[in-house]
């Protein structure tokens, strides 16, 4: 500020001082205002949306695709389940969901609970466990230990 003030007392020396250094105080102030409003009013970065994922629909006989929150409105609309069948499909990499009734998401449902219990029961070896067992343990925890396996 000081060579600023210096120039100009050069360049005005009928000027009285006073009003000199009074110039110099307020034009300095503006100047950096009217700087920043000029960087204000340049063009703001976009900012980056992601893509909203698109899926594979099955309803009745027809496949669409359509992103997830369509198929909800659809689901909605017509009084349907709205039913994630594959998470990724190898082909197409998008998730796969069907437009079930009531009653057929019903029938679906009893079929995977028939199928898990036919899993189960075919299963009699469970697998083997391991015990750890100390030499100074008493008969009966041993008893404890043997019940529990």
């Amino acid at each position: 500020m000081s060579l600023i003030s210096a120039v100009m007392r050069n360049s005005f020396k009928n000027i009285a001082s006073p009003c000199l250094s009074s110039y110099v105080q307020v034009f300095i102030p503006l100047r950096k205002y009217c700087i920043q409003e000029n960087k204000s009013e340049a063009k703001p970065p976009k900012k980056k949306t992601s893509p909203i994922p698109k899926i594979t629909l099955i309803s009745g006989s027809s496949i669409s695709v359509t992103t997830l929150d369509e198929a909800q409105k659809i689901s909605k609309r017509r009084d349907l389940k709205l039913v994630k069948i594959i998470d990724l499909d190898t082909k197409t990499q998008r998730p796969i969901y069907k437009l079930m009734t009531g009653s057929e998401y019903h029938q679906e449902d009893l079929k995977q609970r028939e199928e898990n219990k036919k899993q189960k029961n075919s299963n009699f070896i469970k697998g083997e466990k391991i015990l750890l067992l100390n030499d100074t343990i008493s008969d009966h925890d041993l008893e404890v230990q043997g019940k529990k396996f």
